[in-house]
């Protein structure tokens, strides 16, 4: 195992690289200029600049260099800039991604990228809301999906099986943004159940553990039950098909001829079968939930990685996109990867080469 972990690691870093380069080429071959962004940042108005001071700007943020060279000066640190008169304009420069140095903001803010994502508390931060989200997410669907999945395979073609396959699919069919909408009307604002804006609700810090623990799951339902909703038919339909599959090779009629109970058969012998397969889609599950949360963070005003990726994309802060994209990839690769290193848990037959 361990040599095939470092040929997968080795992998890793050719494939970061190239995603990282088609992202930073692509926002800077877009439209809008960072230099004016930057400057209004600064509390400078773009129509009172200068010319000189257009250019120093520019220089500064390493515009007048080819796209390829910017790209390099991200991963290994900006080099020194300086104007006419010899003096350095860049004296709080990037030390480069690979010293984990993510820049610094190019929105009004001007904080550092890696506060932005993850805070000066890490419970606090935008990475933990949205991971966060997505634990709930995927624990959700597990519970909901995998049971629904067994029991709709024993049960093939009965009550049960239409019935909730019917109900599934009809809410998989309904985009979560579209959902979101509704489910706010009716349990935010016409009968005020359920909060739907922010993480945490006025006066968060002067409450009782026990009464921040209820704020927080309220703040939580909706946006979790939106984001979780549409994999519920899809994960089920596969543990069905799969445990099918399996309901009918030889060794679940040998297991039944020995007298074993139906459930022994169904769980010990059918389902474990299915876990791999359901290994390798549960491996995509997190960067998808992570990906997908743009619109419903926006939606919901939550305070995560989704809805700062929206803001920067807007703002054209190039230094905070290229930073979530770094994550989301690096995210998008482990989970494969420990999807692939999970086979030889649920099967010790499995050999890594």
């Amino acid at each position: 195992m361990l040599k095939y972990l470092i040929k997968r690691l080795l992998i890793v870093i050719p494939t970061l690289l190239g995603i990282t380069f088609i992202t930073f080429s692509t926002m800077a071959l877009s439209p809008g200029d960072p230099a004016m962004i930057a400057a209004q940042a600064d509390g400078q108005i773009s129509s009172d600049m200068s010319k000189e001071t257009y250019q120093l700007m520019r220089k500064e943020l390493l515009l007048d260099e080819p796209i390829v060279m910017r790209y390099v000066y991200w991963l290994a640190g900006h080099p020194a800039r300086y104007d006419d008169n010899g003096e350095v304009i860049n004296k709080t420069r990037p030390k480069g991604i690979l010293r984990g140095d993510f820049g610094t903001s190019m929105a009004q803010d001007r904080r550092a990228v890696a506060d932005k994502i993850f805070g000066p508390s890490f419970f606090e931060s935008r990475f933990w809301a949205t991971m966060s989200l997505a634990l709930l997410a995927i624990g959700s669907s597990l519970l909901i999906a995998v049971p629904i999945g067994v029991i709709q395979s024993v049960k093939q073609d009965k009550a049960f099986d239409k019935v909730t396959s019917t109900i599934l699919y009809g809410l998989y069919s309904i985009p979560s943004y579209v959902m979101a909408i509704p489910l706010v009307l009716v349990f935010a604002v016409k009968y005020k159940l359920l909060p739907f804006q922010g993480m945490k609700s006025e006066g968060y810090a002067e409450m009782t553990s026990a009464m921040q623990c209820a704020d927080l799951l309220k703040h939580y339902i909706l946006i979790t039950f939106c984001s979780s909703y549409g994999a519920w038919a899809y994960y089920s339909r596969f543990i069905r098909q799969n445990m099918l599959e399996v309901l009918r090779q030889d060794y679940v009629r040998t297991a039944r001829s020995k007298g074993l109970s139906e459930s022994t058969v169904i769980i010990k012998h059918a389902f474990r079968n299915t876990l791999i397969p359901l290994a390798t889609l549960m491996g995509m599950i997190l960067p998808v939930i992570v990906g997908g949360s743009v619109i419903l963070e926006t939606i919901f005003s939550w305070p995560g990685i989704g809805r700062l990726m929206f803001d920067s994309i807007l703002q054209r802060d190039y230094n905070t996109v290229m930073a979530l994209t770094v994550i989301s990839a690096a995210l998008v690769l482990l989970g494969t990867l420990l999807a692939d290193l999970s086979y030889g848990i649920i099967d010790p037959r499995v050999k890594y080469e």
